[in-house]
């Protein structure tokens, strides 16, 4: 009997192949063991293999987790972002001794995570280097910059956006530690050198959009008529920065021609109290300049100086007579390097000027408006307008004071002050009643960038000639004034206000300027000496208490004004205004009461008044009735007599041995001057002298004195 069908079938479904459908998975046969498993882990960070026993036994300083420095130096190249960040600061922060001698080791393997792929690591790295770089004396950390500086290079021209803003932190990190290794090789000034700040100066403008190089053969850019080359992402409008990562690099490369710019600087003058590099263009020659420079120089200063000449002088800086010889006629002893200019270093500030015109100009007119707002002032809009005005200050100052600059630095020059005449001055007007009192950062702001723009008017107000007919250059396509009439008086009553304390304070609040503020005034009120009621209000502002919070304001206005009654009697200079001679009697004075002041808290300012009194002194600019009010002022400087406490000493008992002689020097020459009454004076020194080791030193002052 034949087998039924339903046993056939499942005969037949041992050896049929299931058919799969789309979309649904394989059905698990009948007989399958499942052999996956589950597992919990433990995550022991303070764990590690060695035991306490062996890290005894090793004597190596370890971290909590028992990783020694050469373990974590391996952790650094390790995959995981979170193993690479960590550790070094904390063993490195518990033993400080391990820094100096594993110094190399350990900055040429963080270098290479300045472009790491993850922003938490470049976080980090950037936070301990602004922590280990502060405890590593400069000289040690120069020899080790240059891994740091090769990475951070580098990483300027990264294809990330994010890791190239955090390599223009690491590089302003190292510009506040060793500047010189960073700006080192740029030779913006001609001076021949080797290092990456070329390159790191060509990472810094292409980040911010400018294209080209700085290269080596200047030839080409000779040939070339446009220096402004622009990439493809254009100037100053690159989408992919941020307002904060734009101010960070304008900020960086502010900061690095600073550095650049400075290094054999002819306009740096260490050991004085304000800049001198704007009365240069009154004298006929860089010697009788510097000779005007030394005149109010510290003594110290100024011996070193003679020293390191290769012609000596007998100065005889402290007799009435004169010096014994003419200095005009160094005028011709030559000098090495001074005749001309280096023409690769023309060359290469006019291309950095016209390289960065176009983003100055961009990055101004795009923020600028947004400080007009009557609701609220953006600080990122108010930074960045500040930075471009700086650096059109630093590039157009350092091109003009050097006289490298062309008609065509001149023409941008003129562009940019166009652009910004419009908001000046920055912050006043119905727009200063918007701004909270309490907000000093804004008010701060708008002062530098006031500042800053009344020195771009001097600038280009100092390149005219004095003998100049017309005083200001005209336009090729009209006759119409480079320099408008009305932005030189805009500046000129900013200054005058500024000197009166009546700008960057709230209304009915007196302003007090500070030593960077007042210094940076300085050129300016120079170049616009001749405009009405400038120099007025110079010497009413060194005359009166203004600056007698800060002593600092004080010292840099008395000796602003020195020079400028010294500059004003000295028959090589070009034809000045006349000075009040009612206000210089008046200012005259007061410097006994002012070097009272200043006494033994202030040397220097000390130094300056008495050696102000002396070279007036010496140029006969006193006359009788002014020595003898000075005679009798300056004696409570030495002694005088008090009601009850009897004979009680001035200042000068306290000052160090080189300024006392030099105040003797002063009050004999003063007493040899002419006048009458001498006796007083005389009588107060040998009083005040005569217990002290200069009582024979004042011996053989006095009897020239012939009283």
């Amino acid at each position: 009997m034949p087998k039924s069908s339903k046993k056939r079938k499942e005969k037949a479904a041992d050896f049929a192949k299931a058919k799969l459908k789309l979309g649904k998975g394989k059905k698990a046969p009948s007989n399958e063991i499942d052999t996956s498993f589950k597992a919990r882990s433990v995550a022991l960070p303070n764990q590690t293999i060695r035991t306490e026993e062996q890290i005894l036994e090793r004597g190596v300083p370890t971290t909590r987790r028992r990783l020694t420095y050469d373990d974590l130096l391996v952790h650094l190249k390790h995959y995981s972002p979170g193993t690479r960040k960590g550790g070094l600061r904390e063993l490195l922060g518990d033993h400080p001794e391990l820094i100096i001698p594993n110094l190399g080791s350990l900055l040429d393997t963080v270098s290479k995570l300045i472009a790491d792929d993850d922003h938490s690591v470049r976080k980090s790295l950037i936070s301990f280097l602004e922590w280990i770089l502060d405890r590593i004396p400069v000289a040690t950390l120069i020899p080790h910059a240059p891994p740091l500086l090769l990475f951070a290079a580098a990483a300027l021209a990264h294809i990330s956006a994010p890791v190239r803003a955090d390599s223009v932190r690491v590089i302003g990190i190292l510009l506040e530690r060793v500047p010189r290794a960073v700006v080192s090789g740029a030779n913006l000034r001609g001076e021949k050198g080797e290092g990456p700040g070329a390159r790191i100066l060509d990472g810094l403008l292409a980040a911010l959009g400018v294209g080209g190089t700085f290269a080596d053969d200047l030839l080409s850019v000779r040939d070339s008529s446009d220096f402004a080359i622009v990439d493809s992402r254009g100037v100053g409008s690159d989408s992919s920065l941020s307002d904060s990562t734009k101010s960070i690099l304008l900020a960086t490369l502010s900061a690095f021609l600073q550095h650049a710019l400075a290094a054999s600087s002819p306009t740096f003058n260490s050991g004085h109290s304000i800049p001198t590099w704007f009365f240069a263009s009154s004298f006929p020659s860089r010697t009788s300049f510097n000779s005007f420079v030394a005149l109010l120089a510290p003594r110290e200063l100024a011996a070193f100086q003679r020293t390191k000449g290769t012609i000596g002088l007998n100065t005889g800086e402290f007799v009435t007579g004169p010096m014994g010889c003419d200095l005009d006629a160094l005028d011709t002893v030559a000098t090495p390097g001074a005749s001309t200019s280096n023409e690769n270093d023309s060359n290469l500030l006019a291309v950095l000027v016209t390289r960065i015109h176009p983003l100055l100009t961009a990055t101004f007119l795009d923020n600028a408006p947004q400080l007009r707002s009557p609701i609220q002032i953006p600080i990122q809009p108010l930074e960045l307008v500040s930075s471009v005005v700086e650096l059109a200050k630093l590039v157009y100052g350092t091109s003009i004071r050097d006289g490298n600059a062309n008609e065509e630095i001149f023409d941008s020059l003129t562009t940019m002050m166009a652009h910004v005449a419009p908001y000046f001055p920055f912050g006043e007007g119905t727009l200063l009643a918007a701004i909270e009192p309490a907000n000093a950062r804004t008010r701060e702001g708008f002062q530098t960038l006031n500042l800053a723009y009344a020195e771009l008017v001097s600038l280009y107000i100092s390149r005219i000639e004095p003998n100049d007919p017309g005083t200001r250059r005209r336009n090729k396509k009209g006759g119409k004034s480079i320099i408008e009439r009305k932005q030189v008086d805009e500046v000129a009553s900013y200054v005058v206000r500024a000197l009166r304390g009546e700008v960057g304070s709230p209304p009915g609040l007196p302003s007090a300027l500070s030593l960077i503020a007042y210094t940076s005034l300085l050129p300016t009120i120079w170049a616009l000496r001749s405009e009405n009621g400038v120099i007025p209000a110079t010497m009413q502002y060194a005359t009166s208490d203004s600056g007698a919070g800060n002593k600092a304001v004080k010292r840099a206005a008395v000796e602003f004004m020195g020079r400028i009654v010294l500059i004003n009697s000295d028959p090589r200079c070009a034809e000045l205004q006349s000075l009040d001679n009612a206000d210089v009697r008046e200012w005259v004075l007061g410097l006994p009461r002012t070097a009272w002041e200043f006494g033994e808290k202030d040397l220097r300012g000390t130094e300056i008044v008495l050696l102000i009194l002396l070279r007036m002194n010496q140029r006969k600019l006193y006359d009788s009735l002014t020595l003898d009010a000075l005679r009798q002022r300056l004696i409570p400087f030495f002694i005088f007599d008090h009601a009850k406490r009897g004979a009680i000493t001035g200042p000068w008992t306290k000052l160090p041995d080189h300024l006392q002689r030099l105040a003797l020097d002063v009050m004999s020459s003063l007493c040899h001057g002419g006048g009458e009454d001498k006796g007083g004076l005389t009588s107060a020194i040998d009083r005040a002298v005569a217990q002290t080791t200069l009582a024979e030193y004042w011996v053989h002052l006095r009897p020239s004195l012939n009283i």
